[in-house]
Parts: structure tokens; C-alpha cells; sequence
């Protein structure tokens, strides 16, 4: 299996960080074995606009799986979705009791 892995794209609709995003993006489709996966990581989007978004939606479209993980500069609801989830969904931990074995009495 090969996962491939980038980090912090911040694209922001320059033409720096678009040329760079695209030139990493045509090194791994050139790969001579074929990439698994795309792991994103980091910052995506660098101010979470919509139009970044776009942005990163058409220069990351591939033919392999590309799973994102969003960092601090990037806004949840305008991240393009990954593959669906599989599996049964986990219920929210629900909050527990205090601990109170081994406590000293308030005195």
C-alpha cells in the first residue's frame, strides 16, 4: 500500500501556492507505482473561503482516494467531504460520575 502525505497547502489563491499544490499533485499521479491514498493535512485553505475550497477541490481530485485533515485555518463546513464513513457510528461519550473511592473526607 502507498499513502502519500502533504501538509499545510494554505491555498489562498495565489499563484505560488496553486503552482506548488498542482506540481505536487502531478508528481504523484507520475508515480510509476500507483498512490493508495492522499492524506492532507494541516491547513487546506489559508483564510476558509468558499472560493479556496473550490480551489483545493480541483487541484486534489485524483484518481485515488483523498482523505483531509483540516487544520486551524480551515472552516469544517466548507471542507470538501471525504469517502464515506464506514462502520457503525460511535454514540458521544456521555459525562461520567465523579470518582469518589479513596477521597478523604471535607473536614
Amino acid at each position: 500500500m502507498l499513502l502519500a502525505q502533504i501538509s499545510d497547502l494554505h491555498l489562498d489563491g495565489s499563484e505560488r501556492a496553486t503552482r506548488r499544490a498542482a506540481r505536487t499533485m502531478e508528481y504523484l499521479r507520475a508515480l510509476p507505482r500507483p498512490v493508495d491514498a492522499l492524506l492532507v493535512t494541516g491547513d487546506i485553505a489559508d483564510h476558509g473561503t468558499e472560493a479556496e475550497y473550490e480551489e483545493a477541490a480541483r487541484i486534489l481530485s485524483a484518481p485515488f482516494p483523498v482523505l483531509p485533515c483540516p487544520g486551524n485555518h480551515d472552516a469544517p463546513p466548507r471542507l470538501p467531504q471525504g469517502p464515506p464513513r464506514r462502520g457503525p457510528r460511535r454514540r458521544p461519550r456521555q459525562p461520567r460520575a465523579p470518582d469518589r473511592r479513596n477521597r478523604h473526607p471535607d473536614v
